[in-house]
C-alpha cells in the first residue's frame, strides 16, 4: 500500500482486525465534459495528509454485528461478490466531513474494502476494490489519491460518439 496506510493485528483468539488511514483529496476540475478531444470526464486533484479519515475493522466471524450506518452496510454488501469467508465489524474512528469536496465516500468504501480485503488475505486491486464499491466512475481523482497520494492528472475515459443509424435518425 503507498498513501493509505493500513496496520493488521491478530490477537490470540484468532479474531484479526485492521485499521485503515486514507487521505482526503481536492478535485479542481473536470476536463472536457462533452468529449471534443476523444476523452471525457478527466480532472486535475490532490490528495491532503489531513484532515484524514481511519477505520477499524475486526473479523467477527460469524456473528452479526450491525453496521454504524446504512453506507457501511452497503458497501459491505457489495464486497460479498468477493466471496468473504466471515463477517465484520466496521468503527469508523475519525471520519471526513461529507458535501464539502474531500471524497469522504470514496475514502470510506475504499479504506474498508481494502481493510475487508487485507483481513480475507486476498490481493485485489484498488482500481477492482472501485469497481465493485461503485466508486470513481466518473472520475479517478478520489481512487488515485487512495492508491497513491499526491497530484494526480486523470486522464478520463475514452468517448465515442455514436453516428446515429438509419432507422435512429429523426426526420421532420
Amino acid at each position: 500500500m503507498t498513501q493509505e496506510e493500513s496496520r493488521a493485528e491478530t490477537r490470540g483468539d484468532g479474531v484479526a482486525k485492521v485499521r485503515v488511514k486514507a487521505p482526503s483529496r481536492l478535485h479542481f476540475s473536470l476536463i472536457d465534459l462533452n468529449g471534443s478531444l476523444g476523452r471525457v470526464d478527466g480532472g486535475i486533484g490532490v490528495a491532503l495528509n489531513e484532515p484524514y479519515s481511519e477505520i477499524e475493522i475486526e473479523s467477527v466471524g460469524e456473528r452479526q454485528v450491525p453496521p454504524p450506518s446504512p453506507e457501511v452496510a452497503q458497501i459491505l454488501e457489495r464486497l460479498k461478490k468477493l466471496g468473504l469467508k466471515r463477517n465484520y465489524s466496521v468503527r469508523i474512528l475519525r471520519r471526513l466531513p461529507s458535501h464539502v469536496g474531500l471524497g469522504s465516500k470514496t475514502q470510506l468504501a475504499l479504506s474498508i474494502a481494502r481493510g475487508v480485503a487485507v483481513l480475507e488475505g486476498l490481493e485485489v486491486s484498488t482500481r477492482e476494490l472501485a469497481r465493485i464499491v461503485r466508486r470513481g466512475g466518473t472520475s479517478g481523482i478520489g481512487v488515485a489519491a487512495f492508491e497513491k497520494g499526491g497530484f494526480i492528472l486523470d486522464g478520463g475515459h475514452p468517448f465515442r460518439r455514436s453516428v446515429p443509424q438509419e432507422s435512429e435518425v429523426v426526420r421532420a
